[in-house]
């Protein structure tokens, strides 16, 4: 069994600007997975209300996380977020139990 650190966070994209965020989500959540430090990144967007996402984000340890925090796509997408977000928040799990 593995403890992980799980991120779930609620984005609300402010009118007009839910494709932007939806474009800048899957980018930031590619490059997430290329570095290894995220093993999962999920975008939902509700069907209903498009202008909300949500996102669940496993790492290995928070220090994977706080490493992902740094990296120069995720401060780049940090800094997108007052132009398409109308309101954000987040939960934090650690040692979430994880198993194969």
């Amino acid at each position: 069994m593995i403890k992980t650190f799980t991120v779930y966070a609620r984005l609300i994209a402010k009118s007009g600007q839910e494709e932007n965020l939806e474009r800048a989500l899957s980018e930031v959540a590619s490059k997430s997975m290329k570095s290894g430090l995220c093993s999962r990144f999920d975008i939902l967007r509700d069907q209903a209300q498009r202008s909300c996402f949500a996102l669940v984000e496993t790492f290995l340890s928070e220090d994977h996380f706080r490493e992902h925090l740094a990296t120069s796509h995720t401060q780049e997408f940090l800094k997108l977020l007052p132009d398409y977000v109308d309101s954000r928040e987040s939960i934090f799990l650690e040692d979430s139990d994880f198993s194969f």
